[in-house]
């Protein structure tokens, strides 16, 4: 027997430039997530949201900043190529997670509203933003995908922020649902009209005459459905309850699993129970992954795949799934290395005097079209308009979901998708900034008309300081017998008297602010009597003007009467607590008669003074 042909050792055929390769790779995102890691802990100290950072992070080390210095090499660009496959798994990964949102009875509870709100802002989005880029040149196919990642907002964002403000009730879950279900919408949206992009070969228009793209397109959608649910049914097979020892010291499970044969054997080893750990994760990731790459292999729209397989998680098994998606050491490495691999990507050549109008008409086209969208959509399914002033401008934020698809159209659609990635990651990046900025001052808005205001109004409200009258009111800021019958005129005029003692500096600022609170509800709080209030940055303490009207004029007080008191209360913007202690002092102090027609019977603004510091022993 000759033994020197007999391969009895396993040998490892390296070649040296697979280690010259492996070394880029290494090196690559090494310096990618140190760059993403602390330009993301920078940019969440200047309150931007971490994100940002992150982009920037992987635009400095990337490989088109780096090239343009002089000290990136081929081999660099390279290296960050082979990492493209982490955001088709990430995307999908989203989709996935989104699937939780659609449980059919979640989805019963959402309502009416929610469902029309996103609707009608989500349709007149796409609409807008579709129209504007063909009018700029863009294909059909290419402008209704660009108007598509338009819908996408930024549920994450969101949440931080009204978990920050403390935002509750009504408006919290008519929001939350509404970010939600936009973002479940345009995934499935966008998973269409990639497909129809690919099914024509090229970005053009798809073929009207003879629908020649419509059969292959219903044969993907059918097949990605079938394997979505493939993908349900390999998670619910492998991921079983099942009887567990509360403790087990003594490792009598791992015994078991030893002394059993054949398919009981099998079976124990390819089984999870259903409880939140990494091992979940990597049997989730694993299945999405092999599902995922069938999907490319064979053409099919990977992403309403992950959506199928999530909704069937959502509806027939358990959402613990769903939270060992959440495991936050894990989930945490994944965003930074997604975030920084789409700074990475950006092709800095491509950012010229003829993209910044792109980027411009998107930022216009996009605060327009959600602005108005979901104000119409609010007036029709919300009656509240302290709701349809707010909610416009709470779905500006984009993020996660719409960067990771501008990433994936600069991957498969060539040219045309790598100038729809420089367009849209600067506009994405704008709203991701300017809008917490615009939601956050929202929903501090929200929070000061509507925390414990109801209570305070109606003196409901339980002072747990003693507050004095003689604190808030001074004889320089009480007009007496003025005879105005216009809103306007009245908070106007009122306004200027903070700055006759030098309480604030007068400004229009103030006078629209007590307009804007005025507008979502009428103050009047019935017996002829108006409490027009506001949080103005100016305000040192909480003060009071005070006006009689013996003719009386109209406030839409929701008892009919003419309001012949008006007391304007000015606080500062913190602490909100000081605000609604002053509005519930004044407040109960006019809900007594006596006191309102000893006001009205005055007509010296001394002696007025003189009783209603006095009245403090009344309250």
């Amino acid at each position: 027997m000759n033994t020197a042909n007999v391969s009895g050792e396993m040998k490892m055929q390296i070649n040296p430039n697979q280690l010259v390769d492996a070394a880029e790779q290494i090196l690559a995102l090494g310096l990618l997530m140190t760059a993403a890691h602390f330009g993301g802990k920078m940019s969440r100290k200047i309150g931007v949201g971490e994100i940002v950072g992150q982009i920037f992070g992987g635009i400095l080390v990337g490989p088109q900043l780096t090239s343009m210095i002089g000290i990136s090499t081929s081999l660099y660009e390279k290296a960050f190529g082979t990492f493209h496959f982490f955001t088709f798994l990430f995307l999908s990964l989203i989709a996935f997670s989104l699937g939780e949102e659609l449980h059919f009875k979640k989805f019963a509870l959402v309502g009416r509203k929610a469902m029309g709100i996103c609707f009608v802002q989500g349709l007149a989005t796409w609409v807008i933003i579709s129209a504007v880029f063909r009018l700029m040149g863009f294909s059909t196919i290419n402008s209704l995908i660009i108007g598509s990642i338009g819908i996408a907002t930024a549920p994450a964002t969101i949440f931080v922020l009204m978990n920050k403000l403390t935002i509750e009730g009504k408006f919290r879950e008519l929001l939350a649902n509404i970010v939600v279900l936009a973002d479940v919408a345009e995934i499935f949206l966008f998973a269409v009209l990639i497909q129809i992009a690919q099914s024509n070969g090229t970005q053009s228009v798809p073929g009207t005459a003879n629908g020649s793209w419509l059969g292959p397109l219903i044969i993907q959608m059918s097949t990605a459905i079938a394997m979505g649910f493939a993908l349900f049914v390999a998670l619910k097979l492998i991921i079983r309850f099942k009887e567990l020892p509360a403790e087990d010291p003594l490792g009598t499970r791992e015994m078991k699993v030893r002394n059993e044969s054949g398919l009981e054997f099998i079976s124990l080893i390819f089984q999870e129970h259903p409880q939140v750990s990494t091992d979940l994760m990597i049997v989730i990731l694993a299945l999405l992954s092999i599902s995922v790459g069938i999907s490319f292999l064979y053409n099919l729209p990977f992403l309403l795949v992950a959506l199928i397989g999530g909704i069937g998680i959502s509806n027939f098994h358990s959402h613990i799934l769903f939270k060992s998606l959440q495991i936050d050491p894990i989930t945490r490495v994944m965003n930074l290395i997604f975030f920084g691999l789409i700074g990475a990507s950006v092709d800095l050549g491509g950012f010229n005097l003829d993209s910044l109008k792109y980027i411009l008409a998107y930022v216009v086209a996009r605060t327009i079209s959600k602005i108005v969208g979901t104000w119409l959509g609010a007036r029709f399914w919300v009656k509240d308009p302290k709701i349809i002033s707010c909610l416009p401008r709470m779905l500006l934020p984009q993020g996660g979901v719409a960067l990771v698809e501008v990433s994936y159209l600069a991957m498969i659609l060539g040219a045309e998708g790598q100038k729809i990635f420089s367009i849209l990651l600067p506009a994405i990046v704008i709203f991701e900034i300017g809008g917490i900025i615009v939601s956050e001052n929202t929903l501090k808005k929200w929070k000061a008309w509507t925390v414990g205001e109801k209570e305070a109004l109606e003196g409901d409200m339980t002072l747990d300081e003693p507050l004095q009258l003689s604190d808030l009111i001074d004889v320089s800021r009480i007009r007496l017998d003025l005879k105005v019958s216009d809103k306007e005129v009245l908070f106007r005029l009122l306004a200027k008297t903070f700055a006759i003692k030098g309480d604030m500096v007068y400004t229009d600022g103030l006078f629209n602010e007590v307009m804007e609170r005025e507008k979502l509800l009428s103050t009047a709080i019935g017996f002829g009597v108006a409490l027009p209030h506001c949080r103005y940055g100016e305000a040192l303490s909480p003060q009071i003007a005070l006006a009689t009207i013996p003719a009386g004029m109209d406030f839409g007080a929701h008892d009919g009467y003419p309001v012949k008191i008006a007391i304007m209360l000015v606080s500062p913007e913190e602490p909100p607590e000081s605000h609604l202690k002053a509005l519930a002092l004044v407040s109960r102090l006019l809900m007594k008669p006596d006191n309102r027609n000893l006001i009205l019977e005055l007509n010296d603004p001394l002696v007025l003074h003189e009783k209603l510091v006095n009245m403090d022993l009344m309250i």
